[in-house]
């Protein structure tokens, strides 16, 4: 898979057989091989992965990457990230990689339309999920953690693409290991070291990139920043202390301090979810909740607007002046393939609501302008047989 990419530079994933010797090229006016390498393994699994840096690089080029054994080669297309004003990606959560037959339709139907990028927003890997015998797991371990990833990196169609675009990822409980999993998870940090390997999001190297505690980090592209905050690694349990942890906050209230565009704020579980009672921020911790989105929503002159996962079901929320300083939005998308649920809006109705989609598989498609005080555009939501289930036009401007 490709990884971290600006104008200039990226990161490809490489899983391989451990004991296989692979040869690395990459194809401008000629192949040129790639030194810049790598390896991370377990001493218990026959898996390893490799990770690729080039710099150097152009918007401007298209470019190819050849994967080379002593019996075979794999040769996939690539380009780097232009600087612009409009972006048209991809979000999805909540894949899980068992029952290919539904699987892969979905998949392969989000992956063969123009994007620039890709969007995994949580739960993309089901860590504590068996998906052969379809159930969960009792318990995990730290090669259950390292072995679930090599099997969903295997089962995808996402990463088997023959033009690569960059795939920039967050977590939620499930590839965190634990359901509803928080800071007291014993294996946090071998669950947190393994995603950074899987993700290429190990040791950022980037002039458009920040790396922030835990899993967060941010990717600003043109004149738009992604926000990936983590809502596992410091979370406390459920009614008390934060969410993110304070070290997390304060790096997202400098970055937004800071920050000289518009942002998207990315989160696992969903932030304005107090209408209902499963996870969110909102729901979680209300009174901490008010209180840090009023500093969010000071933070920074420029708009800001969050993209969230996890609720097996899609919609798009407008989020007034009231709660945040001026009319923003949450996009929710999920999920891409796993188990579907009725919404419970009969039961618990969400107000904040303006459009939204249960009971399917199906992702999102973002098409994002923006410029200093504003940002703008559309988002579908996209499900089986490439129906459009819902569409809105937003605009999110800090000057009302």
């Amino acid at each position: 898979m490709q990884s971290v990419t600006d104008e200039t530079s990226t990161t490809f994933v490489i899983q391989k057989q451990k004991t296989e010797a692979l040869q690395y090229y990459y194809f401008d006016t000629t192949w040129k091989k790639i030194n810049s390498i790598k390896s991370y393994q377990r001493n218990d699994s026959d898996i390893a992965i490799e990770h690729l840096s080039l710099s150097g690089l152009s918007h401007l080029k298209n470019y190819k990457l050849k994967i080379k054994s002593h019996s075979n080669e794999d040769i996939r297309n690539f380009k780097t990230i232009t600087y612009k004003d409009n972006y048209n990606f991809k979000a999805a959560s909540c894949i899980v990689d068992g029952q290919p037959k539904t699987l892969n339709p979905i998949m392969n139907q989000m992956t063969s339309s123009p994007t620039d990028f890709f969007l995994l927003i949580g739960d993309n890997v089901y860590i504590d999920f068996d998906p052969k015998k379809l159930i969960k797991l009792k318990h995990v371990t730290p090669k259950i953690i390292w072995d679930r990833h090599t099997q969903a990196r295997k089962a995808f169609p996402l990463f088997y693409l023959k033009n690569l675009k960059p795939i920039l990822a967050s977590w939620d409980d499930h590839d965190y290991g634990k359901n509803n999993g928080n800071k007291f998870f014993k294996y946090k940090n071998t669950s947190l070291n393994a995603f950074k390997i899987f993700f290429g999001l190990k040791k950022i190297s980037s002039k458009n990139y920040e790396d922030g505690p835990g899993l967060s980090y941010t990717a600003k592209f043109g004149t738009q920043q992604f926000i990936f905050l983590d809502n596992r690694y410091f979370r406390d349990k459920k009614g008390k202390g934060s969410h993110w942890g304070p070290q997390q906050e304060e790096w997202l209230l400098n970055l937004l301090n800071n920050s000289t565009t518009p942002s998207w704020i990315i989160n696992g579980d969903q932030l304005w979810g107090g209408y209902h009672p499963f996870e969110s921020f909102e729901g979680d911790r209300p009174h901490h909740f008010k209180a840090i989105m009023k500093k969010i929503a000071q933070a920074s002159p420029h708009p800001i607007a969050f993209l969230t996962g996890d609720r097996h079901l899609s919609e798009v929320m407008e989020i007034s002046e009231t709660d945040f300083k001026y009319k923003t939005i949450e996009i929710t998308a999920s999920p891409l393939h796993a188990k579907l649920y009725p919404s419970r809006w009969d039961k618990n109705p969400n107000p904040r609501q303006i459009q939204g989609i249960a009971q399917t598989h199906n992702y999102v498609v973002i098409r994002s302008k923006s410029d200093d005080r504003q940002m703008s555009g559309e988002v579908l939501s996209v499900g089986p047989k490439n129906k459009i289930l819902f569409k809105h036009k937003f605009k999110v401007s800090t000057e009302q």
